[in-house]
């Protein structure tokens, strides 16, 4: 047994969606409601449709930083011909 083991710290459920939420409104270029998101455990699963593989790997390395998560699997797809209003846009109607 390795006593020097590093435990993530205890996260409630609602403190992990806020924290998910508050990860991903951070991301440029990422659409609002683009990507879904369930835990298992201190598991977290990405999936939706994003219009390049480079904002794919950003809401992933987000993932991998929140607090409560050791493990991220990634379903998400990329579609290139993708092109929605993203919220950095100022001259789309609210």
């Amino acid at each position: 047994m390795d006593v020097l083991q590093e435990y993530p710290p205890v996260v409630n459920r609602s403190e992990r969606s806020r924290a998910v939420k508050e990860a991903l409104r951070r991301i440029p270029h990422l659409p609002n409601g683009a990507v879904d998101w369930e835990f298992d455990d201190a598991t977290l699963v990405l999936r939706g449709c994003v219009a390049s593989f480079h904002v794919k790997q950003l809401v992933q390395a987000a993932a991998l930083r929140l607090p409560g998560v050791n493990r991220v699997v990634n379903e998400i797809e990329v579609d290139h011909q993708r092109i929605g209003p993203t919220r950095s846009d100022s001259r789309l109607p609210s």
